[in-house]
């Protein structure tokens, strides 16, 4: 580019930025002209704000939503983990009790087997204190239905045989005191029913979430 252009181009750009240097110092003469677009700039910033206004309450109603969802999920955990504690500590209370009642039968029989067999008379206190024990406890499982339907005939042989021996007892002894005596009869002993029961309260006891029909 020879000089003379590149004169020509500055002065055009000179002239350019003097014209609109004077435009920006010109006195402010038609504020009517002004009107509608400052209108419009107001509306934009009123709906700008409009738009804030909506998006902070969006957000709060989403906050709120979230702090409401997480009460209710600290509420079900809460209840969960009570419910899992209750659970938990019933399933230890069952363990318990089903294995107090296996020890009371091993307590009983092996009463009943010196009372009967040993002829040793004074175990009859012994034997009438486990099976007053072993039939308070077979009652219990028979409120509350801890067996199975199917045990049901064998439970009732057991509380009818407790309670005859229990009766023959208190009829010889009116007082509680035995002396020397021959063994109270009140018919065989329901061997099978107490091993049926057993079987199903050990299987229990040890995990096992039903007793199978035998």
């Amino acid at each position: 580019m020879d000089a003379k252009l590149q004169t020509e181009k500055l002065t055009a750009e000179i002239d350019k930025l003097k014209a609109e240097t004077r435009a920006l110092r010109r006195p402010f003469r038609a504020p009517s002209a002004w009107v509608p677009l400052l209108i419009g700039v107001g509306g934009v910033a009123t709906a700008f704000g409009q738009c804030q206004q909506s998006a902070i309450k969006e957000q709060r109603a989403a906050l709120e939503a979230n702090r409401e969802l997480f009460e209710v999920q600290r509420e079900r955990a809460t209840a969960l983990a009570e419910k899992e504690a209750a659970e938990q500590g019933l399933q230890e209370y069952k363990t318990q009790f089903m294995d107090l009642v296996v020890r009371n039968f091993d307590v009983t029989r092996e009463a009943a087997v010196r009372y009967y067999g040993g002829q040793e008379w004074w175990r009859v206190t012994e034997l009438r204190r486990g099976n007053d024990e072993v039939q308070s406890l077979l009652l219990l499982m028979r409120d509350v239905g801890l067996l199975p339907v199917h045990l049901r005939d064998d439970l009732e042989a057991l509380i009818q045989h407790y309670s005859e021996w229990l009766a023959a007892f208190a009829a010889r002894f009116p007082d509680g005191t035995p002396e020397p005596h021959r063994p109270i009869a009140v018919g065989s002993f329901p061997q099978l029913a107490e091993q049926n029961i057993r079987r199903c309260l050990t299987s229990l006891r040890d995990g096992a979430t039903e007793c199978a029909d035998q």
